[in-house]
């Protein structure tokens, strides 16, 4: 009787549901800890559920401008300004 191999035996992932803050809670602790990819990552998982969700875009802006990617660190401070004033 020939025993399972690995690939076999392997379950899916499990799915997991943030809100939106904890996803930027992770994102914060992922950008603490020096890994942007993630936090990058992170924050535009948050980007698809909300697209004018602040503290992503101003985290997101934040890595692009660390990264030199200056371009790309100016363009969602418009929105993301706006979006802050209109909550005040």
């Amino acid at each position: 009787m020939a025993r399972p191999n690995l690939q076999q035996r392997a379950r899916a992932p499990a799915t997991v549901t943030l809100t939106l803050p904890q996803a930027m809670q992770q994102a914060l602790a992922a950008y603490q800890r020096g890994d942007w990819a993630e936090a990058e990552r992170l924050c535009q998982v948050v980007l698809g559920a909300k697209a004018d969700y602040f503290d992503a875009l101003n985290l997101r802006s934040a890595i692009a401008a660390q990264t030199g990617r200056t371009r790309e660190a100016a363009a969602p401070a418009a929105p993301a300004l706006s979006s802050a004033r209109l909550r005040c």
